[in-house]
């Protein structure tokens, strides 16, 4: 959260920047067989529960931008190749979180 340093107040949501962890770069294969479960032990440093934190921030505009995101794909993409095993179960994670997030 972005805080006023005079009053210590919350200002607003802080933005978001990918600190590398966002597409499970440490998974290895066997954790992708599981990839719910290792997600979950991927943990925010400064809160807990993702969904818990950030559901009933969410407004209007942001849930009609996850609902796009029920049916993401990633576009292969011939400079960085993932794995097609990573890059699915990648899919499958990021519409199944926006499905937690919408209800």
């Amino acid at each position: 959260m972005l805080v006023d340093n005079q009053s210590n107040q919350i200002i607003a949501p802080e933005p978001v920047f990918d600190n590398g962890l966002s597409l499970l770069c440490y998974g290895m294969k066997e954790d992708f067989e599981k990839t719910g479960h290792y997600a979950a032990t991927r943990k925010p440093a400064t809160y807990q529960d993702f969904i818990g934190y950030v559901k009933p921030l969410a407004t209007k505009r942001q849930k009609d931008k996850l609902r796009r995101l029920l049916e993401f794909n990633f576009d292969k993409n011939l400079r960085y190749k993932l794995p097609n095993y990573r890059l699915h179960k990648l899919e499958e994670l990021i519409r199944n979180r926006a499905k937690e997030l919408l209800q």
